[in-house]
């Protein structure tokens, strides 16, 4: 459960964030899989796909330091809603 609500902030913040740095990007939601490397942690876990290498457009934006950085900060800003949403319902 906590996985799923990390994931949830996670991909707002991105979709959110990178929208405003990019023009095309679609959010296309958050997933559930089982995936061998993240089997067996006890924490909240996810496995963010952020861009597809394929995609020519993609590749080369992914390449500049200011789309990584604007990634960066979307990942940053979901893991602290997360933290603080998580914060929030341990008070309740």
């Amino acid at each position: 459960e906590d996985s799923i609500t990390l994931a949830h902030h996670l991909q707002g913040s991105l979709v959110g964030g990178m929208t405003k740095v990019m023009d095309d990007v679609r959010d296309l939601g958050v997933k559930k899989a089982m995936f061998h490397v993240l089997v067996g942690a006890y924490m909240p876990r996810v496995l963010v796909e952020m861009f597809f290498i394929s995609n020519r457009s993609e590749a080369q934006a992914m390449s500049r330091a200011s789309y990584q950085d604007a990634m960066v900060d979307a990942l940053f800003e979901g893991i602290q809603k997360y933290g603080q949403s998580n914060l929030v319902a341990r008070t309740l």
